[in-house]
């Protein structure tokens, strides 16, 4: 019998919305993803979840400095 290894699932993590701005913005100044990725302990969706809702995210904290 082979053992196979098996890595063990995520734990959730919910971003705030600060987190969130600043993944966006270490990744608009060229960081790579996977460093990212380990520095937030996300998986690959959240990150790019976040990226995808960057204006979003970008009116809300505009709405919220004021």
């Amino acid at each position: 019998m082979s053992e196979q290894y098996t890595a063990g699932k995520r734990k959730h993590a919910t971003l705030m919305t600060p987190q969130a701005l600043l993944i966006i913005r270490r990744l608009d100044n060229g960081r790579n993803w996977s460093v990212v990725i380990a520095l937030y302990n996300t998986g690959l969706s959240t990150v790019y979840d976040v990226k995808k809702q960057m204006d979003l995210y970008s009116h809300f904290w505009h709405q919220v400095k004021v």
